[in-house]
Order: structure tokens, then C-alpha cells, then sequence
């Protein structure tokens, strides 16, 4: 063999190996919850995550509540309630667990962010003061992430922006809104922040994933022409993003710079609103907001 063909040769098998990377496939292992009030029960959840033991905490907004489940569904503990005082909620639609140790909660509504432990215990309230600028007023937070260095990103569904809290919880900066120019956003659904600090925002309006730096500086969009209806991202192994996609209900998979990867389709989920998810490890959680439910899949990427 000539050194030409080895060379040929060599990036074939290459080619191949980098293919076979490139696959994802999701089987359904089970589910659990169903609509109701009792304790365990769900209705229409909004907002999932995982701790690094694999608890799942689900922001369950119709009984205005949230719960923490172990992984095999078992409910661990709950709390929340109708309302407006300390351990309520009206319409609680996220929720996220940073750095195994506090759990923050959109509290869509009531206009603010409530702060748990891992166990559920309430410890203070977040929101904004009214005396500030406009662009730091929190008013509709729909889903919040946390950055390694414990800012919190906080969307605002209503003035459709991204509101950025430092570690005291002060409004520092805000991006996003209508006078952003090529990077307003127009109908952000869910954030996530990849450890190279890039954040990743599902816009409904814009049928994509918009791309911003820690700073708030547009850099780029994915998923124009794959995506109708985007909600729930997660970042898998930290260097591939997943987005749940509602219409139709299915799972999309691309690498943090766009690239799509192809995917097992989903079947039996046509009456599914996948409006929220969360990675852990080899499994796949997905809050449905249609069937009051979660479901747990297997990934698998080869």
C-alpha cells in the first residue's frame, strides 16, 4: 500500500469512527406521577432538574408546589402551596439545584425567586427592587440556570429578557430584550449555561437556540431549520445540548456549536408537551405537562 492509500485509507476509518459518535438513541424505561393533589401526584409540571445523587426535583406548577422524587419515582418530600407568602407559590415554573446545595424556584407569579436547601426547606425570597431601572426588574421569571461561579440567569417571560444575578442575588445586567438588535429575543421558553460559560436560550418566537456569552453578547443561533417549538435544554457529558421540542413532541441533539445529531424517533408520545428536562447521567427525565407525568429514558450515544 502506497502512502497515499494508507493516508485515504486512514481517513476513512476516522471518518466512520467520527460518524459512529454521532448517533443518538433514547429508550423509554418508565414513567411515573399521574394528575392529582396528593402527595406524589402531579399537575401540569413545568420544570425538572437532577442533583448529583440523581434526585429529580420537579417544579410541579399546578398544584403549585415542588417535589423531590428519588430515582426510581419514589416521592422523598415536597412544599409549596397556593399563594403568596413564605412556602407558596403561584405557578412555580422552574427549578434548578446548584452545586448539590440550594435549590432555586421561578416563582412566575409572584414575581420572584424562592430559595431552598436539598431537603426543601424554604430559606429566602429573590426579587427585584422596584426602585432600580427598568431593565433590572424582574417581573414573570419562566426558568432560571446557574453559572459555576453562583450567578444565577434568570428569564423573564414577559419583557422576554435574561435577567443576571450575581452571588448576592443583585441584579448586575440584563440582555436580550426587544432593543437587542440581531439577539432579541422574542419568546424564550428555558436557559442553560455550558461550563465554558456560554448561555443557551430556547425561543419559541424565533423557532431556535440563541447563543450569548457570560457578558450577554449575541454570538449565534441553532436549530432555524429543525426546531418549531423548542422548551426544555440540557447539556449531556457538557459538550452536547439537548432540546425537548413540543410540536411535534420529540428530542433534538446538537453539538454546542450547532451541529445536529441524529436521533432514534420517539414513538407513543404524540400526546405528550415535553416542557422541561434534565440529564443525569445515562438517563433522560422529561416533565409532561399533557399527561401530569415524568418520564425516564435511557440515553445512548454511540
Amino acid at each position: 500500500m502506497s502512502k497515499y492509500s494508507y493516508i485515504i485509507v486512514l481517513f476513512l476509518v476516522s471518518a466512520q469512527f467520527a460518524a459512529a459518535q454521532n448517533a443518538v438513541a433514547l429508550f423509554h424505561l418508565f414513567s411515573f406521577g399521574e394528575q392529582g393533589e396528593k402527595p406524589g401526584d402531579l399537575n401540569a409540571p413545568m420544570g425538572i432538574d437532577t442533583d448529583m445523587n440523581g434526585n429529580i426535583y420537579v417544579a410541579d406548577t399546578g398544584n403549585h408546589r415542588i417535589q423531590k422524587f428519588d430515582q426510581s419515582g419514589s416521592l422523598i418530600t415536597f412544599n409549596g402551596g397556593f399563594g403568596w407568602g413564605v412556602e407558596q407559590f403561584q405557578r412555580p415554573m422552574d427549578i434548578i439545584i446548584q452545586s448539590g446545595m440550594d435549590v432555586f424556584v421561578a416563582d412566575y407569579e409572584n414575581s420572584r425567586i424562592e430559595r431552598y436547601d436539598k431537603d426543601l426547606h424554604w430559606i429566602h425570597s429573590i426579587s427585584s427592587n422596584r426602585r432600580e431601572e427598568e431593565r433590572f426588574d424582574l417581573q414573570y421569571p419562566v426558568s432560571l440556570t446557574a453559572s459555576l461561579h453562583q450567578d444565577l440567569f434568570v428569564i423573564d417571560g414577559e419583557m422576554a429578557k435574561v435577567l443576571k444575578l450575581n452571588a448576592q442575588f443583585e441584579p448586575e445586567m440584563s440582555f436580550g430584550s426587544y432593543d437587542w438588535g440581531e439577539g432579541a429575543l422574542y419568546d424564550p421558553k428555558q436557559c442553560v449555561i455550558s461550563r465554558d460559560d456560554l448561555i443557551y436560550i430556547s425561543d419559541q418566537g424565533r423557532q431556535s437556540i440563541m447563543i450569548f456569552d457570560y457578558f450577554g453578547n449575541y454570538i449565534f443561533e441553532i436549530g432555524t431549520d429543525t426546531l418549531n417549538k423548542p422548551t426544555g435544554l440540557d447539556l449531556y457529558q457538557n459538550n452536547i445540548l439537548c432540546v425537548a421540542e413540543t410540536d411535534p413532541p420529540s428530542f433534538f441533539f446538537f453539538t454546542l456549536k450547532g451541529r445536529r445529531i441524529d436521533c432514534s424517533r420517539l414513538k407513543g408520545f404524540a400526546n405528550s408537551f415535553f416542557s422541561d428536562i434534565a440529564l443525569f447521567e445515562n438517563r433522560l427525565y422529561a416533565a409532561d405537562f399533557n399527561r401530569h407525568c415524568i418520564h425516564v429514558f435511557e440515553l445512548r450515544v454511540n
